[in-house]
């Protein structure tokens, strides 16, 4: 009775030791379940940006004002019979107020 008292004490320290301290422990699955949350995140992250990657390649193939827009947009592109102004305002200076309303002093 002793020896199968011993073995199987033996047993339960031998278990003990592979769950909490072998090669697939307890922590090392904790840290795989973190790390496969994160990564379910990631993919709903680029699954969304590839679902408007998609929907811009639609426009883009189904519409020209898309392209004109893009061109303009990214490009800085204008049609021939367009003028370009830029208005480049100096360093530290405050943006007027909107509507172009500025204090007359009233």
């Amino acid at each position: 009775m002793r020896i199968l008292l011993a073995v199987l004490a033996a047993l339960l320290v031998v278990l003990q030791y592979s769950l909490w301290l072998g090669d697939r422990n307890l922590r090392a699955v904790w840290e795989r379940r973190g790390e496969v949350e994160e990564l379910k995140k990631e993919i709903s992250r680029l699954e969304a940006r590839n679902r408007q990657l998609r929907a811009e390649v639609e426009d883009l193939r189904r519409e020209g004002a898309a392209i004109v827009e893009r061109a303009r947009e990214d490009l800085g592109m204008i049609r021939e019979d367009e003028v370009f102004i830029r208005m480049v305002r100096p360093e530290g200076q405050a943006p007027e107020p909107a509507g172009g309303e500025a204090d007359s002093g009233k």
